[in-house]
């Protein structure tokens, strides 16, 4: 999740991206790429304006994971791959 939030090019979104829609959407891998490629000036440009350096890490992960939903409403095998993001547990214990 990190690895994708905090990507700086187009290629290393899309490489660390692309093991959840493998997994997720079997033969949308292909899919993925492309709209990345489409999408990737406004995907951009939320990355590289991410919180201030300094800000707390989950708050910055969680406010880019957000402007990144809404930036690609569009291109819906992104829009899953983010979604699912949002499923993960940031840690492995469960809140009780």
């Amino acid at each position: 999740m990190k690895s994708i939030l905090t990507s700086k090019t187009n290629a290393a979104f899309t490489d660390n991206g692309k093991v959840l829609p493998s997994h997720l959407f079997l033969g949308d891998i292909g899919t993925f790429a492309e709209e990345v490629c489409e999408s990737w000036s406004q995907i951009q440009d939320i990355l590289e304006n991410a919180l201030p350096a300094g800000s707390d890490t989950g708050a910055t992960l969680s406010n880019t994971h957000r402007k990144l939903l809404s930036a690609t409403r569009s291109a819906k095998t992104v829009q899953q791959t983010l979604r699912a993001i949002a499923t993960l547990s940031p840690h492995s214990m469960q809140v009780e």
